[in-house]
Parts: C-alpha cells; structure tokens; sequence
C-alpha cells in the first residue's frame, strides 16, 4: 500500500502547474502594459518622454521587480491574494505592501538625493542619466501598483 500512496501522491503533484512548485517571475501583460501607461502619463519625470525612452524605462523596472527582494515579495502577496479567495489576510497583504512601498520610498529618496545636481543640467550627459532612473524608478512605482491590482482582480 505505501508504494501505491507514494505513486498517486508523485501523479497529483505532477500535475499541479509550475506556479505552485516553483517560484515564476511575475509577468507583465498587455493589459498590464496599458495599466502602467495610463498610470505613469501624469508622472513628472515620463512626461515628455518618448515610447522609446517610456519602453526603456519600463523594461529596465520590470526586469528589477522580476529578481531578489522585489520579485520574492510579488511573489508573497500573490500567493496570499490568491491562496483562499474569500479569506484573504488583508491585514497581511497590507504588511507586505506598505514595507515595499516603504522600500521603493527611501530608493526614490536616495536616488533624489544623488541625481538633484545634475538635474539641473539636462542636456548633458549626466543629467540624462539622472532624468532616465528618476523614469526607472517612477515605472517600478506603477509596475508594482498595476501587479498588485491585477492580483487582486485575477483571484
């Protein structure tokens, strides 16, 4: 008998989806695509900006919320948005944002800090530079924002 338990518990967990075994990145969508747009037009840096330099800024932040600590935590508050529709741990779904709301918060700040002096030049190089992470960082705001309400959405 132990050896049929085994066999039929080795069938059911081959057929769970890949996002229950192991941990996926969280993908970005069309429609995510269109959320973000929508969000991000009356953001002071990406005003002005164009789809060339929007679609940079937006592939760089998705390419950070997919790794480490960022990819973890969407990973954690998709898991509790959808684990028992119905009885859902708002209270820890909140946690969990307000901390990488703080995280992205104090990187915004920080990255103020570094980037002021040379926004004040921006047609030189560095200012550039500065313009275009100060995008970065306002597109992982809206990514993150989007995510989540599509999490809450799909479950």
């Amino acid at each position: 008998m132990p050896t049929f338990r085994m066999a039929l518990t080795i069938a059911i967990l081959g057929a769970l989806p890949a996002a229950c075994s192991e941990r996926q990145p969280i993908q970005c969508d069309a429609q995510c695509v269109i959320a973000v747009k929508n969000m991000t037009r009356s953001y002071k840096p990406i005003l002005g900006a164009t789809e060339g330099e929007w679609q940079d800024a937006f592939a760089v932040a998705n390419a950070e919320l997919a790794q480490g600590d960022w990819s973890q935590r969407l990973s954690e508050i998709q898991q509790e948005i959808c684990r028992t529709p119905g009885k859902v741990d708002w209270n820890r779904v909140g946690d969990l944002q307000l901390a990488m709301f703080n995280k992205l918060s104090l990187e915004t700040q920080a990255m103020h800090i570094q980037v002021a002096d040379a926004m004040d030049r921006p047609n030189d190089a560095s200012g550039a530079r500065a313009l275009k992470l100060l995008r970065i960082q306002g597109m992982k705001d809206a990514l993150f924002k989007v995510k989540i309400n599509q999490f809450r959405v799909a479950c």
